[in-house]
């Protein structure tokens, strides 16, 4: 799923039969609601983006750096920068609330029936 606000190239058909073949769900924002959605997406985001400035703090602290010709300080290599970034994406009880719930503990607690079961319970078949 992709949520956008209205602007107009987000509803244009080009993109909608790309996000179509590349079986992405858009979901358009109307006018005046986005700010609803952007503080959850950016508290969301900050225990991530946290992390991965410390660690990028800490190589321009004690890393040894590299300098372009104009005298500009290197950005880290690639393969450093994603790895930095898959470290922060492994779950861990700091950032994933569900990590410690088995599959065990929701089965459980689970109702004996299933959701199709009671759909069947309640149809009539004529």
């Amino acid at each position: 799923m992709l949520a956008w606000d209205s602007f107009r190239c987000s509803v244009l058909h080009s993109i909608k039969q790309e996000l179509n073949h590349a079986k992405i769900d858009p979901v358009i924002v109307s006018g005046g609601c986005t700010k609803y959605i952007q503080a959850p997406d950016a508290s969301w985001k900050r225990p991530f983006k946290a992390k991965v400035t410390e660690k990028y703090d800490r190589w321009m602290a004690v890393c040894q750096h590299t300098y372009t010709a104009a005298g500009n300080t290197r950005a880290p290599p690639r393969q450093e920068d994603c790895q930095a970034v898959q470290q922060q994406l492994q779950p861990t009880p700091e950032n994933d609330p569900f990590q410690d719930i088995r599959l065990l503990d929701v089965e459980d607690t689970a109702p004996m029936t299933t959701l199709l079961e009671d759909i069947d319970t309640e149809t009539e078949v004529d």
